[in-house]
This record gives structure tokens, sequence and C-alpha cells, in this order.
């Protein structure tokens, strides 16, 4: 047989939170099975008629008024499999549900829920401003972080740096006093060599060269500062033989 439609108008209800509502909708069937349709129901027509309109009822008030305007196909759904499961051992067969119109039950009920829905609005606004400071603060809180991350490894940076440079100095002034000492060594053995194998003469010779090239330095100078000179030689001997070597030397 062919499908047929019945509307369900201006039914009230209460959704889930309490909220009085009224809706019209219209659901479409066919006969699958006329002898069922004749004969197992007084009126399958009327049948339908109520049994829609107190499923429609009951799945309301399954869900928030949120809920409902936000998502009717959900509510389409369900009322159309709980109808089909009512009537099919009538033979008949739901094949479409739909929710024409949905809204408040009258004027005062819907400027409360407009007030509802604005403090809602204001409340989700005011919500996605705290997480948004605290996602400036976090953001300033981790470029805080970085930064001392970044000072930290360049402290750490210069302070290696001066290390190697110092190092660096270190092995080069030891370098200096090695071949400063290998220089005197050298010079030591030399003259202990010329002063038949005295060491200890050749070091007086040594520190009365360096006395000499010392005084030597100072009458160069520009310097108007007076000395005063020990006329004696200090524990130096063989004077004659130093003063040979301080001629080779020159």
């Amino acid at each position: 047989m062919r499908e047929d439609g019945l509307t369900v108008e201006k039914i009230d209800a209460y959704t889930k939170d309490n909220v009085p509502v009224q809706l019209s909708a219209v659901l479409f069937y066919q006969v699958k099975n006329a002898y069922k349709a004749c004969f197992d129901v007084a009126n399958y027509g009327t049948g339908i008629r109520s049994v829609g309109t107190s499923s429609l009822r009951s799945i309301v008030g399954q869900f928030e008024y949120d809920q409902i305007i936000g998502d009717r196909n959900k509510i389409n759904k369900e009322w159309l499999a709980v109808v089909g499961n009512s009537i099919e051992h009538w033979g008949v067969q739901t094949t479409k549900a739909e929710i024409q119109s949905f809204g408040p039950l009258d004027a005062a009920v819907a400027k409360t829920l407009e007030k509802q829905m604005d403090a809602e609005r204001d409340r989700r606004q005011q919500e996605l401003n705290t997480r948004a400071k605290v996602n400036v603060s976090e953001g300033e809180k981790q470029s805080t972080i970085l930064n001392s991350e970044g000072n930290l490894i360049a402290t750490k940076n210069l302070a290696e740096a001066n290390l190697v440079t110092a190092q660096k100095q270190a092995q080069g002034n030891r370098y200096m006093i090695e071949q400063e000492t290998l220089a005197l060594t050298q010079q030591l053995q030399a003259i202990t060599k010329e002063l038949n194998n005295d060491h200890y003469l050749a070091v007086q010779y040594l520190l009365a060269r360096r006395r000499f090239d010392e005084l030597q330095a100072i009458a160069n100078g520009n310097n108007n500062s007076t000395y005063f000179i020990n006329n004696q030689t200090e524990g130096v001997h063989n004077l004659k033989v130093f003063t040979d070597l301080i001629k080779k030397d020159s």
C-alpha cells in the first residue's frame, strides 16, 4: 500500500531540565500487512496517532532544551524507532519522522530562556577570556624560562671561553718560563765550563751580569731618580775572570 502520514500538532511537553515547550511533528508510515492492519487493531490510524503523541512527549522529556534545539535529528530517529517498534505487530511500518516546530510554551517562558541563554553566553565568553589570559600568562612564563635558559647558556659559554683563554695564557706563560729557564740553564752550563766547572762562581757571575745590565738600563734611561750603589761587589770574586767573560759575552 502507499505511504501515508499524520501530523501531531501543538503538543505540550516538558524537557529534561523542566522547560515547558510546545511542538508539532509529522510521522509517515506504510501498511505492509493489510490483514493485520484491519483485524489486529480497531483503527490503526487512531492507534498510530495515540502512540506517536505519547511517545513524543516521553522522548522530549529525556533531552534538555539546548540539546533539542541543537540536534533535532536525534529525537527524530528516536521517535521513529519507538513508534515503529510499537506498531509493527499491526502490520504497519514507520518510514519517516520529523519535528516541524519546537519552542517555549509561552512568552514568559521564552523571556526566561532568553535571559538564561544570555547568562550562558556571558559565562562562556568569560571562560574564553580566562583561558586566553591563562594562555598569555603561560606564554610569558615560557618566554621568561627561555630567556633565563638563554642567559644561563650565554653565561656558561662566556665562562668556558674565559677559562679557555686563561688556560691558553697560562700555557703561553709556562712556555715562556720554560724557554727562559732552558736558556738560563744553557748559559749557566756554558759559563760553568769556562770557569773550570766552578758552578758557584758561574752563578755569581750571572748575578753580577744581571746587576750590570740593570745599571746600564738605568744609565740609559730618562728617569731623574737618584740611585745609591754599593761600591763593593757582593760576594763576587775573581773580578778579572768576570771581566773577561763580560767582554766575551759582549
